[in-house]
């Protein structure tokens, strides 16, 4: 521990990655560097584990800077991630404006597809779109579609996800589905979403029971879970 009391040293197993790491803190308590050792005490394989890590903060304390590192000040290929540096920016409500990755040579690279996320926001904490860009800067695909928007009630819950294509015209994703639309009980209490594709016709209907999610209407014997296409879980 260091004289805050901060651990500066890990020794165990980590799921096989490393037996020991070191970290560093900045003046706010916050990890800014930690360094990464194999059982005999050298630096982990960059094949299975980063050597070193590097974080930077904004004055909200968010991470807009994440990095893996060799150990010898050099950028690296995160073999977990697939790429060696992410950086993003946010707001003064920690919303996150952009994320982008970058190669071992800090130049932009493309993880499932797309290098940069943009994010608009309605008012502090709702998202309005998220938006996917290449190493250009040029609009790309991401699961079948660009960019995806929702909408909000007069009291915040989210009531519509739809998604759009390069040309800002509406699309069907990866899943077939280019709306799905939410309504509420007035608690709030989630009472049912429907999923709609590009065509207008209702894919799935589920109900809100008693906690849980009941299909009413399933008009597609191969959709999949469409739960992990929201932003926020609705139960």
């Amino acid at each position: 521990f260091d004289e805050d009391d901060k651990p500066t040293t890990y020794s165990g197993d980590y799921d096989g990655d490393y037996s020991s790491r070191t970290s560093e803190y900045d003046n706010y308590g916050r990890v800014i560097r930690q360094r990464f050792f194999d059982k005999d005490g050298a630096p982990t394989d960059p094949k299975v584990m980063v050597p070193e890590g590097v974080v930077e903060y904004d004055k909200w304390g968010n991470v807009i800077y994440l990095a893996a590192m060799d150990g010898n000040g050099n950028l690296i290929k995160n073999p977990k991630t697939g790429y060696s540096v992410q950086r993003s920016e946010f707001d003064s409500n920690k919303n996150c404006l952009w994320y982008a990755y970058f190669d071992e040579n800090d130049s932009p690279t493309l993880i499932q597809g797309y290098h940069k996320v943009v994010n608009t926001y309605i008012n502090r904490n709702s998202i309005e779109s998220s938006s996917y860009f290449g190493k250009d800067g040029s609009p790309v695909l991401h699961s079948g579609y660009h960019c995806v928007k929702y909408k909000y009630d007069e009291n915040n819950n989210q009531t519509e996800i739809a998604y759009f294509g390069k040309n800002g015209k509406p699309v069907n994703n990866s899943y077939g589905v280019c709306k799905v639309t939410m309504t509420y009980a007035a608690d709030g209490t989630p009472k049912e979403k429907k999923f709609y594709n590009l065509s207008g016709n209702m894919l799935l209907h589920e109900q809100y029971v008693n906690g849980n999610w009941v299909t009413v209407v399933n008009w597609r014997a191969n959709v999949l879970s469409f739960d992990d296409l929201l932003p926020q879980d609705l139960g």
